[in-house]
């Protein structure tokens, strides 16, 4: 029978050594390599955005006339506007047909999103209420513009509550159409 010899410790220190060694210029060559580059370069300078698109095609699209109903009104710059009588609940056949045709006629326009700025002439000491109200005009006319055809995922809604007008009103701006005022 024959006993094993245990493991002479007179090999371990240098063997031990060795390795310690072997793992300390592993890791120097390694923290090299993994330096930190240079810093990245100072971002551009943010663009300066005017008070509307500009360049080619980007100008408002105008559209045919369409029979409009008394409290629809055609803007200047491009849109409709929607007051008084155009604005009650529920609103009238007419005012439905003419919402359907501006939506039909926003829908040919393959791209850009429709703004709805709605407003109201809620109790001036309850802004909630304001608010409320012209987001519930807002998605009325929302409502019609999509039957017409118009995507609702290209309308966007900005429920304005009272503004310094005091007035019920419904501004729909096609895309590109340069923002009212009352935006800026």
């Amino acid at each position: 029978m024959t006993v094993r010899q245990p493991f002479p410790m007179a090999f371990a220190y240098p063997i031990a050594t060795a390795l310690f060694s072997l793992a300390l210029l592993t890791g120097a060559a390694r923290a090299e390599s993994d330096a930190p580059a240079d810093p990245a370069a100072a971002p551009p300078a943010p663009v300066q955005l005017g008070d509307g698109p500009t360049g080619p095609g980007t100008q408002p699209r105008t559209f045919p006339a369409i029979n409009l109903v008394p409290g629809v009104q055609t803007l200047d710059h491009g849109g409709w506007k929607l007051t008084g009588p155009a604005l009650q609940q529920p609103p009238s056949h007419g005012i439905l047909a003419v919402l359907a045709e501006i939506g039909r006629l926003l829908a040919e326009q393959p791209t850009g999103r429709v703004t709805i700025l709605a407003q109201s002439s809620g109790p001036a000491d309850d802004d909630s209420i304001a608010r409320r109200t012209s987001l519930a005009q807002g998605q009325a006319v929302r409502k019609a513009l999509e039957a017409g055809g118009l995507a609702g995922t290209r309308i966007d809604i900005r429920p304005l509550g009272r503004t310094a007008e005091a007035a019920d009103a419904v501004t729909i701006l096609p895309p590109n159409a340069p923002q009212p005022a009352i935006l800026r």
